[in-house]
């Protein structure tokens, strides 16, 4: 897994956001993840994706859901699953957010592999 951005904790009034940006050698993304306040199901996204337009202006871009996960000797801990797509984009950009020994998030980029046997 490649570290291409990160994202820290910011509050706007009483409520915490994440602010961060991605960088890789094509997006240089300045992004903020906001809390859904219209979440209505299990399955809807934990957080609001918005990316920062020239204009200074937020932009929706994607989503982002907290995901868990059980490590070796049952330590579970806490990522972020984050998906954002914009017509400027070739495709759809899916990372993930890990915490750090600091606190903040670690923003990761793992190219998915073709499946093995559908090439045979």
């Amino acid at each position: 897994m490649s570290r291409i951005g990160y994202l820290k904790s910011a509050y706007q009034g009483n409520r915490e956001e994440l602010h961060g940006e991605i960088i890789t050698l094509q997006i240089q993304l300045k992004i903020k993840l906001v809390p859904n306040n219209l979440r209505n199901s299990d399955g809807a996204p934990d957080y609001i994706v918005c990316a920062i337009g020239y204009s200074g202006q937020d932009i929706q871009v994607g989503a982002a859901w907290k995901k868990e996960k059980t490590q070796i000797g049952d330590a579970n801990f806490e990522f972020l699953s984050i998906t954002i797509d914009d017509p400027s984009l070739p495709n759809a950009l899916n990372v993930a957010a890990f915490k750090n020994d600091s606190g903040d998030w670690d923003i990761t980029f793992r190219r998915r592999q073709a499946n093995q046997s559908a090439a045979a």
